[in-house]
């Protein structure tokens, strides 16, 4: 799309601000924004749009057409309950493959060639592409939490003061399950409960007996994806969570990692103890009760769907390390190809332009847009890249103002 055009489209909306340390390459979203029409509204959205600096990304979404995908979803989970967990399976199944093809290039890269190499990156980013298409309208929860359930929530318990009512939206809509750091904490603390005292007097994890150092082990394997991001895929290794071990039992004693450990046990149990409470205790409405179980399904989902993303960053990271080992290049570089830029370097050779990649490093902006069934994606670099910058920041405090308007009618 032309930047004229762009720019006429950026001024028809208003802008939800996220932000991460990030890189083209683990990006994937980007495009796949414009394309959940695949599953979900028929016509919405239309546009995206990601500044890209030092490693760093500005992701701005529109406000307005967001709020009109919840209410699009929510009206059709009411009519039939069953569509999301049909959904919600067909992207279990898109999940287990994106695992299986990650573990498959982690044992196979070094005897595939360069061909096979490519083959089998591109084959995770078309399944990874479809796991984002399916869940990013999960993303239009923040503007409907935002802007519409406290009103709502006031409207039906008019007793309450704004502090319980926000105490009552937490509790109505977090997660029914642990989430996979709470299954890591829970791991974690289990190893430093049965061998604190081992742990305290220990120097090195390898002088532990044997049983401690293979929990040690398969924990590492298990947990070795945690700690990346979309800017790297760092590998967690034996002696991080030995230090993190040591660090944890410098300042407890045994009888408070017990109690942690118990209360990270029973959270599940307390939570939907405390749900059901509230719904016996609060009369809600159907409609607005139908809202905050939604809103728990998809925080169980969002959950899993973080997961998925950071073992999706880490396997992309280790292709870019490959192939930046194979063909003499600076990982840097690897990091800011996109997916299928990556993909023809390990066929053909074929290379972006350094200054281009230096320039994306620096600043550039991803716009991605759906017009009319139309997808394009286009990257615009310097003049253009600040115009666009400006032409969304600049107008913030009005666009804020605009926004609250359009909840206050969808509310009402």
């Amino acid at each position: 799309m032309k930047y004229r055009e762009i720019n006429k489209e950026l001024h028809k909306h208003t802008w939800w601000s996220e932000e991460a340390p990030a890189v083209p390459l683990n990006s994937v979203w980007v495009r796949q924004y414009v394309q959940q029409q695949k599953y979900w509204h028929p016509r919405l959205p239309s546009m995206i749009v990601c500044f890209f600096k030092n490693e760093f990304v500005f992701e701005e979404t529109p406000e307005d057409e967001k709020l009109e995908i919840w209410h699009y979803l929510w009206e059709k989970h009411q009519k039939n309950p069953g569509f999301m967990k049909k959904r919600y399976r067909q992207w279990q199944v898109i999940s287990r493959r994106v695992k299986l093809l990650g573990e498959q290039f982690t044992a196979g890269k070094k005897t595939w060639s360069n061909r096979q190499l490519a083959a089998s990156l591109l084959n995770l980013s078309e399944q990874v592409k479809d796991h984002w298409r399916m869940t990013w309208m999960m993303e239009c929860a923040d503007i409907f939490t935002t802007y519409e359930l406290p009103k709502l929530l006031r409207k039906e318990l008019l007793r309450l003061s704004p502090e319980k009512i926000n105490e009552l939206a937490i509790s109505l809509t977090s997660p029914d399950h642990l989430s996979f750091m709470e299954h890591y904490r829970l791991e974690f603390i289990g190893l430093a409960c049965g061998w604190h005292e081992a742990i305290r007097r220990g120097t090195d994890w390898k002088e532990l007996p044997l049983v401690f150092q293979k929990r040690l082990e398969k924990m590492a394997e298990r947990f070795v994806w945690i700690s990346s991001n979309y800017r790297q895929g760092r590998s967690v290794t034996k002696q991080d969570i030995w230090k993190q071990l040591k660090e944890e039992i410098s300042h407890k004693s045994p009888a408070e990692l017990a109690r942690q450990l118990a209360s990270l046990k029973s959270k599940v149990q307390r939570t939907q103890r405390i749900k059901a409470d509230c719904y016996r205790r609060y009369r809600l409405s159907r409609r607005l009760t139908n809202a905050l179980k939604l809103l728990t399904f998809w925080a169980s989902w969002i959950d899993q769907r973080k997961e998925l993303a950071l073992h999706v960053n880490w396997y992309l990271d280790a292709y870019a390390v490959e192939a930046g080992q194979r063909l003499g290049k600076p990982l840097w570089q690897m990091r800011h190809l996109v997916t299928d830029e990556l993909g023809l370097l390990l066929r053909t050779g074929r290379m972006v332009p350094v200054p281009v990649l230096r320039q994306r490093r620096k600043f550039c902006t991803f716009v991605s847009t759906n017009i009319r069934g139309k997808v394009t994606e286009t990257i615009y670099y310097k003049q253009q890249a600040q115009k666009i910058w400006r032409g969304i920041f600049w107008g913030r405090f009005w666009q804020r103002t605009k926004a609250e308007k359009r909840a206050r009618i969808y509310a009402i």
